[in-house]
């Protein structure tokens, strides 16, 4: 049916003057319902992961394109320093900053990572980044909860891209550590398996239901490397854009998606203005900000946590943005968390939400937040795009963060205050005075803080490298915000 309204719409663009008569009623009628269908939102079919539940929809693929075009991974070099970060050992969090490492160390490896040697090349079309909302007293060099323990990793190609991004639980090294083997164990066995023959010559036939196998495969993958360097949990979603063989009407891609924990996937569409998560069955309960919902990692001691394991799939169109974000970023748009509406309290809702100011606030469901999310988060975008020049992954990227980070700077000032960093020192009715009034003023502020990572893709075919007087053009537009960004 999509198809067949393609080709009608073009002549359906107005609607006929005269409605008088039965015929024209007829011909409003179906107008009506062709562009209905057009502007729908593409289906996101969803699996737990077992084999009679992936994704029911199996769509034809390309042949994939094994050229790279570019790659990118971080802070702090990602996934490409995981082996300095072993062969020197776990180094203080002073040392070791999200934003210390050189660009020059990982753009030239001795040995390739996911069939890149250089995973410096951001570019405006493949951008990631993150950054520490904590506070940062006075008497500190760094915020708390240094280094960032979320990492992303993307890899272009002609025709598909490769990303993941992974959120360390907790604070530390160990975290990071668990992060970065995450991502890069799927990364690499994405590659082999895909890109790299004779592997890749089994799967020339390629179809979405084989590339949801591969990526998860690429989990368990994840999950013996973490154990095998000793990190501790993290959460992962990795997905894939791959082009279609056939179209499915105006779009030419498939997102492929599988995560476990509370790392999510969206897509934005510039020409409809909108945003929608396509790892939305992977919350499989009301949402507890405390728990992620799901780990790789030793989380009995040998075992991942699986518990919200999902497998997604959605098409998508060239010019679509497609975004991977850590829950320092997606929790930032709840309505919740941004003070402007109140949970229906059920027995896993976190005593912090249900203990909110006795303000006059809507009393939103799960699913009911989910959307208010994913609105705000078009609302921020579509300010932040007005124009094709400005819709770049780089700006995605920009846009997200910058609003985490001004939605928790009221948080931030709270907890840098004088009294509050030299809380020790103070008598003990002051101290009770001080904390109480503190932990009262944190209820009523919006924001979490956390560590935030985001990584994006803008759809589209290449056909050779990514330098050009373009990509120089953008990169100018955009860099001091990004700049200013990685300062914070």
């Amino acid at each position: 049916m999509s198809v067949y309204a393609e080709t009608l719409r073009p002549s359906l663009n107005t609607a006929p003057a005269d409605t008088g008569t039965m015929a024209s009623r007829m011909k409003n009628m179906w107008h009506s319902l062709v562009n209905r269908i057009w502007s729908r939102d593409p289906e996101v079919m969803y699996g737990t992961g077992s084999p009679g539940t992936l994704p029911t929809k199996n769509l034809k693929l390309e042949p994939l394109q094994p050229e790279a075009i570019c790659s990118y991974s971080g802070p702090g070099g990602g996934i490409a320093a995981l082996d300095e970060e072993l062969r020197n050992g776990l180094r203080p969090p002073a040392a070791t900053s999200g934003y210390s490492s050189s660009r020059r160390d990982y753009a030239n490896l001795e040995h390739p990572v996911a069939g890149s040697r250089n995973w410096c090349q951001k570019h405006d079309c493949a951008y990631g980044t993150a950054v520490s909302l904590y506070d940062q007293p006075i008497s500190h060099q760094q915020p708390q909860g240094e280094p960032v323990a979320d990492v992303f990793a993307i890899s272009v190609h002609p025709n598909s891209c490769v990303m993941a991004l992974a959120d360390g639980v907790g604070w530390g090294e160990k975290p990071r550590l668990a992060a970065r083997c995450a991502v890069r164990g799927c990364m690499e066995f994405i590659h082999q398996e895909l890109y790299q023959p004779p592997r890749s010559h089994k799967h020339a036939l390629l179809d979405t239901y084989t590339v949801t196998r591969v990526l998860l495969r690429s989990l368990r993958r994840a999950q013996e490397l973490i154990l095998e360097k000793e990190g501790t949990m993290t959460t992962l979603c990795v997905g894939m854009v791959c082009q279609l063989l056939v179209p499915d009407g105006n779009r030419g891609w498939a997102f492929v998606t599988v995560n476990v924990g509370d790392s999510l996937a969206y897509v934005y569409s510039p020409t409809t203005g909108k945003v929608r998560e396509v790892t939305v069955g992977s919350h499989i309960r009301d949402r507890d900000m405390r728990d992620a919902g799901g780990v790789l990692g030793p989380a009995d001691g040998v075992n991942p946590d699986l518990e919200n394991l999902t497998c997604s799939l959605t098409t998508i169109a060239a010019g679509d943005m497609v975004f991977l974000t850590s829950d320092g970023v997606s929790d930032n748009f709840d309505p919740v968390v941004l003070r402007q509406a109140k949970p229906i309290a059920t027995s896993r809702t976190p005593p912090e939400q249900t203990a909110l100011p006795t303000m006059e606030l809507p009393s939103m469901t799960q699913a009911q937040r989910q959307d208010w999310q994913v609105q705000k988060m078009a609302e921020v975008l579509n300010g932040n795009l007005p124009s094709e020049d400005d819709r770049t992954a780089r700006r995605v990227c920009a846009a997200l963060v910058e609003f985490a980070v001004r939605y928790t700077h009221i948080k931030r000032q709270l907890l840098e205050a004088p009294d509050v960093v030299h809380l020790s020192e103070l008598p003990r009715d002051e101290r009770q005075r001080v904390r109480s009034t503190l932990e009262e003023e944190l209820r009523k502020t919006s924001g979490k803080l956390d560590h935030a990572a985001v990584v994006a893709f803008k759809v589209q075919q290449f056909e050779g490298s990514l330098d050009s007087a373009t990509t120089m053009q953008h990169h100018a537009r955009v860099s001091k915000m990004m700049e200013d960004l990685d300062n914070l």
